[in-house]
């Protein structure tokens, strides 16, 4: 529930009344649970009850004082640019900690209704609505997970959370629950910004660097599968068991008793034993990904099929010396924009995912592949390691590392070191093995975390009870793959792309003239004209969003950015004053689009080598 949002004008939303915070009904505690108290100094505090007796919130002696030492212990203020406090009781914290930080930005959560009533008895809406409160959330019905969302889509920095001790002491559940919902919330904002910031632009230049290898070279998708359907794969990661399975994946390879298909670094580990994978996976778009596949371009092997997703780092497909197939991904806009299936069929897409891992699982699954037993996939720390030996340089666990370690069960129901990434990977592949049907999954990793859906079983078992047919990989089915894809259908979306781009000029420049109108108008302070300015603006911004290059290319690339705009404009939305709302416009938007305008100055150049490279190289691919 939320109850105050600094970006609405007044900042007190539908759900902050007295009203109706008095007539809701605490989920923990009842309004006859929580009594207020006076001392001998007239000082407020609050006594909660709970199986163990009434407990004081605050010092029942100087809650002020208390309030003073306990900031005093808050460090490293100048590290975040926003703290959320999480517990509020009668607020004696957060009014010494914005007295003594009234600049700094800060947030409160209270998760008891019951408090929530006895605090918003002590304070006036306009001491909270005049200080420097950027959201103010108490819990419902709903729970803390509407709250959290909401909190982290909206801050992007970073900020601190701070947690009243009382609330440890007596809501010991409740309050650790939060942090790691806190945790875990922030994780993942992180972890999207991440991406976004480090993948946003190299996933667009990839894919179009890629586009002529693409156009040339098999969907792995696109044929039929009888070379696997029904078959064993083993999918080979580079966790620290792997060290465990060298001799019997030795075996498998020379007996043809199941498909290996190595993922990420793993084949490098594979490498050095003289193991040669049916194929290597990868999909990572970083300029770093080409290094892993260095060692097979250095020593010329052209046995391994490379199957490479299409936003892959383009590095790493360049002078590949062996065959090479591709399969396209859910968050590249790029190369399906130019591609189409000279048999009509649609393309086929495999869904992003937070390793290759999980892509590789998938595209075992789509293939038809029966059982697929997974090696090495550790998802945590093996003793002191976390990488096969061979995989990558360093594969020990740091002290560092081991600082941001939890523990989790392992494949025997022990306990084992992982970190939230692990995690994190672990639920994926979870959740895409229940979304399967009719296929086995098989965990031969020793020591590594559970994964729900599989079964652990050891890999000599597996190769005696379950791999006992002999030479049933095609090792030619590279083969029977041809490629597919229209160059009329190309050509077409080549000019038409040429021509957004020449539309998304004019655009430009019409933004730019209004950007010049708009400042005259503020100089001025025409308000009535600034009106006028911000109809035009609203057409134009429409025009903008539909143009194709923009929207496959340019505000791809600036995702996050896009996201600080869009916020902007929300925030603006509230302004009264035209003039105001104008200069918020200019401020966050003209320097977006002349980004922008750059951006599409250098790719327009770019675009165009690579449509005659695809037209020329490929003049005999499909009709």
């Amino acid at each position: 529930m939320l109850l105050i949002d600094y970006t609405l004008r007044g900042k007190i939303t539908k759900e902050f009344s007295i009203s109706t915070i008095m007539n809701k009904t605490g989920l923990v505690l009842s309004d006859e649970e929580v009594k207020l108290e006076s001392n001998a100094k007239g000082q407020a505090t609050l006594l909660i009850h709970t199986p163990n007796g009434w407990n004081y919130l605050h010092s029942k002696y100087d809650p002020q004082g208390e309030a003073s030492r306990w900031v005093d212990t808050i460090k490293d203020l100048e590290k975040y640019s926003q703290v959320f406090f999480y517990g509020i009781g009668l607020g004696y914290h957060i009014k010494e900690f914005t007295r003594r930080y009234p600049q700094k930005k800060y947030s409160m959560y209270e998760p008891n209704i019951s408090i929530l009533k006895q605090y918003m008895s002590m304070v006036s809406t306009e001491e909270m609505v005049a200080s420097n409160l950027q959201y103010f959330y108490s819990e419902d019905e709903a729970g803390s997970q509407d709250n959290l969302m909401h909190f982290v889509s909206r801050v992007k920095e970073d900020v601190l959370l701070v947690i009243l001790p009382a609330y440890e002491r007596i809501f010991d559940e409740q309050t650790k629950d939060f942090m790691n919902r806190f945790s875990d919330a922030i994780f993942e904002r992180r972890k999207y910004n991440y991406a976004a910031m480090s993948f946003s632009k190299r996933t667009v230049i990839s894919g179009i660097m890629n586009l002529p290898t693409i156009y040339q070279t098999p969907n792995i998708l696109h044929e039929d599968t009888t070379s696997f359907k029904g078959k064993p794969a083993i999918l080979v990661a580079a966790g620290p068991s792997l060290d465990y399975e060298y001799e019997n994946l030795r075996y498998i390879k020379e007996n043809g008793l199941a498909y290996i298909f190595s993922v990420g670094s793993a084949i490098n580990a594979l490498l050095e034993r003289n193991i040669y994978p049916d194929g290597a996976c990868t999909y990572d778009p970083s300029v770093n990904n080409a290094k892993v596949f260095q060692r097979i371009k250095d020593k010329r092997i052209d046995s391994i099929p490379l199957i490479y997703g299409s936003t892959v780092g383009f590095e790493t497909i360049q002078n590949y010396p062996g065959p090479l197939l591709h399969y396209l991904v859910d968050r590249d806009f790029v190369n399906p924009f130019y591609l189409e299936r000279t048999d009509g069929k649609n393309l086929e897409v495999v869904h992003s995912a937070e390793s290759i891992a999980i892509i590789t699982l998938q595209l075992l699954y789509r293939l038809g592949c029966n059982p697929i037993i997974l090696v090495g996939q550790n998802l945590g720390y093996t003793k002191d390691r976390y990488y096969a030996s061979g995989s990558v340089d360093n594969v020990y666990v740091n002290e560092e590392l081991m600082k941001k370690a939890h523990i989790v069960k392992d494949v025997e129901g022990n306990d084992m070191y992982t970190i939230k990434a692990y995690d994190s990977f672990r639920k994926e592949m979870e959740s895409f093995i229940h979304s399967f049907s009719e296929v086995e999954v098989i965990n031969t990793t020793k020591g590594g975390a559970h994964i729900a859906g599989t079964t652990y079983i050891p890999m000599d078992r597996v190769i005696e009870e379950r791999l006992e047919e002999k030479n049933i990989v095609e090792h030619e089915w590279v083969d029977r793959y041809s490629v597919k894809y229209s160059r009329d259908f190309f050509s077409s979306k080549s000019d038409t792309l040429i021509e957004e781009c020449e539309k998304l000029e004019s655009i430009y420049k019409s933004f730019f003239r209004l950007f010049d109108q708009m400042k005259s108008s503020i100089m001025r302070s025409n308000k009535r004209e600034l009106e006028k300015l911000f109809n035009k603006f609203d057409r134009k911004f429409d025009k903008l969003q539909a143009n194709n290059f923009y929207w496959f290319f340019i505000q791809i690339m600036n995702h996050l950015d896009f996201d600080v705009v869009m916020k902007s404009f929300e925030e603006a939305r509230f302004l009264k004053d035209p003039v105001e709302k104008a200069e918020r416009v200019l401020e966050f938007f003209s320097n977006y689009l002349t980004q922008c305008r750059a951006q599409t100055q250098m790719m327009k150049p770019l675009l165009e080598s690579i449509h005659t490279q695809v037209l020329e190289e490929g003049s005999d691919n499909g009709k």
